[in-house]
């Protein structure tokens, strides 16, 4: 469905910004949905789907310095699963020729390629998409080989971010 921003189990708090954020991407609707399955009415509909995933957010440390002592080794091991289910729940919203897109903030390949690549492994229906073609030059240049876009704050401010991009296979 065209226009639509469809938030599955998200945070509470980053939840109550969807509305403003939605407002800006022009999105005309947002569809909340808990549980693992999409409604049957959702299934296959939209155009496009974001997954913000759950990460160790280590990428943010410069904002939030005090992470690292809430931040656990167990905990980093945990999230790919936890990720890896995100990503295969949202990717059943995408239509046939739509667009996945999965993003962190952490810099680790193991909450970032490795997931992707495990994802692709069992959504045979889903290819990596050449995500530099789709961006503007300054930020098309922030692509690496893989075809998936890391920002690092070193060379670009801010914090480290991880972005892939994922086409489903038209019917």
């Amino acid at each position: 469905t065209s226009g639509h921003v469809f938030a599955c189990d998200a945070d509470p708090r980053r939840l109550s910004e969807l509305p403003a954020r939605a407002r800006r991407a022009r999105a005309s609707a947002i569809v909340e949905v808990a549980g693992a399955e999409p409604p049957g009415s959702l299934a296959g509909k939209a155009d496009a789907v974001l997954v913000d995933a759950p990460c160790s957010g280590v990428g943010s440390l410069r904002r939030e310095p005090d992470l690292r002592w809430r931040l656990s080794e167990e905990r980093i091991r945990e999230l790919p699963a936890l990720q890896l289910e995100i990503l295969r729940r949202a990717s059943r919203f995408v239509r046939p020729g739509g667009r996945l897109v999965y993003a962190t903030c952490s810099p680790l390949r193991l909450e970032d390629e490795k997931v992707v690549e495990r994802f692709l492994a069992v959504e045979p229906e889903f290819a990596p998409a050449p995500l530099a073609s789709t961006l503007d030059e300054p930020v098309a240049r922030q692509v690496d080989e893989g075809g998936f876009m890391r920002v690092w704050p070193d060379l670009h401010g801010g914090g480290a971010f991880f972005a892939a991009l994922l086409f489903r296979s038209p019917a």
